[in-house]
């Protein structure tokens, strides 16, 4: 796989990640009373998100120089 191709790759995967984070956001903000549960599953698609972020970061320095 070329840069430009794991570039992109990384930016849908991010992008995914970042619509689930928001998913799960809107789904948690409905709750009058959220439970762990509740707060687990959106710290979780937060956490997928920032390390989809992160990833695509990466490839977008080592592309960069």
């Amino acid at each position: 796989m070329n840069n430009s191709e794991s570039l992109k790759k990384a930016r849908e995967e991010a992008n995914a990640a970042f619509d689930e984070h928001c998913k799960q956001w809107e789904l948690l903000q409905k709750l009058a009373d959220p439970t762990v549960d509740d707060l687990a599953a959106w710290l979780s698609a937060r956490d997928a998100f920032f390390t989809a972020q992160e990833k695509f970061e990466s490839i977008v320095r080592q592309v960069s120089l």
